[in-house]
């Protein structure tokens, strides 16, 4: 355990990739949204601009591993010391982007829309639930973007480029096919319901099995994966 904290704060020295340029990227990504919204109608200034943060958390967990993993061993660390303070990384940072989204989304309801009838952190189900369920959703998805971009990297750094060769393609081509089935058979309105239905409780507790698959499979590449 010791050597995994050693591992996490060897992740968070760099506060660049973490805190400063997601912070930015939030920022910058909400002004824009701002711009957007005056030339438009009132009730329709929604947007999902906020999905940027969660896109570079997923880039951080790749640089994470990818730049992380090399150092890490050479420094003495043990695989699974490295995969487990990997994914104290992400649970920290995951926390603390949780609890920043929960505020900005009450300052944001509080300010009615920042004085614009605007919707940028608002998810749908956060109107009707409890503050806890409200953070516990957004840390998981946090978390799952995180995990995510680790097992990415460690495919990429046990496999190398023709993991990403053969994998993309292969996800499009598996992406296509569930789309052309779902077409065919007439069950997108099946699946909007589906989706409507989940409550922040039930979506949190399929990021969690979503995001313990890929740390299951994070773990399986980065065991096998050269010191070298």
């Amino acid at each position: 355990m010791n050597r995994a904290v050693a591992v996490m704060k060897m992740h968070l020295v760099d506060r660049l990739t973490l805190v400063v340029l997601p912070l930015g990227i939030l920022a910058s990504s909400f002004a824009i949204n701002v711009l957007i919204w005056l030339p438009m109608d009132a009730d329709g200034r929604r947007t999902g601009g906020s999905v940027s943060t969660f896109i570079f958390v997923l880039a951080a967990g790749m640089f994470a591993v990818i730049r992380g993993l090399p150092f890490a061993l050479g420094m003495g660390a043990t695989r699974r010391s490295f995969a487990v303070g990997t994914a104290m990384t992400g649970a920290v940072l995951s926390a603390a982007y949780g609890t920043l989204y929960l505020v900005l989304q009450g300052v944001e309801s509080l300010t009615n829309g920042w004085g614009l009838h605007g919707v940028f952190f608002d998810w749908a189900w956060f109107d009707r639930s409890v503050w806890p369920a409200r953070w516990l959703v957004v840390v998981a998805a946090f978390f799952g973007s995180w995990v995510l971009g680790t097992a990415i990297a460690a495919l990429w750094s046990r496999w190398g480029t023709p993991a990403l060769v053969i994998g993309g393609p292969g996800l499009v081509l598996l992406g296509g096919g569930a789309v052309a089935v779902l077409t065919w058979q007439h069950w997108w309105h099946q699946v909007g319901s589906w989706f409507s239905s989940q409550t922040p409780m039930t979506s949190t507790g399929w990021l969690v099995v979503g995001s313990a698959a890929l740390a299951v499979a994070t773990w399986a590449s980065l065991r096998r994966v050269s010191a070298s």
